[in-house]
């Protein structure tokens, strides 16, 4: 259990988990991973990024800390076509790998949100 990610999972919390985690910059890519590859779980043993908020949580962390994530990047790119912000987030981290501009290519494809922002990037 992440007491960071617990907040995540509380919209009364959630805002201030997102700004403790961005101030640690650099040091907040290994805990934003385990978040996105399912590893971190809650006490019930349920991995946070199943949960919902935390997972849309972490992918504005993404967003607001642009290329320190740059790891995070096939995790990241794996949320399309279904989230808008993880196009975004794409779009922070500067050069994307060629699987990552296929998704975006894919995306287009996606309900109006993600697919104009999935544009944006690509000609980003």
């Amino acid at each position: 259990m992440d007491p960071l990610f617990e907040k995540l999972n509380s919209v009364n919390t959630m805002m201030d988990a997102e700004h403790e985690l961005v101030s640690l910059g650099e040091a907040a890519v290994g805990r934003l991973e385990t978040l996105l590859d399912g590893t971190s779980r809650n006490q019930w043993g349920i991995p946070y990024r199943d949960l919902g908020l935390p997972l849309h949580c972490a992918l504005e962390i993404a967003l607001r800390l642009g290329p320190i994530v740059k790891p995070l990047e096939p995790y990241i790119a794996a949320e399309l076509p279904g989230s808008e912000t993880a196009a975004r987030a794409l779009g922070a981290l500067g050069a994307l790998l060629p699987s990552s501009v296929e998704a975006l290519a894919l995306a287009l494809e996606a309900d109006i949100f993600v697919a104009s922002e999935a544009a944006r990037v690509l000609v980003q």
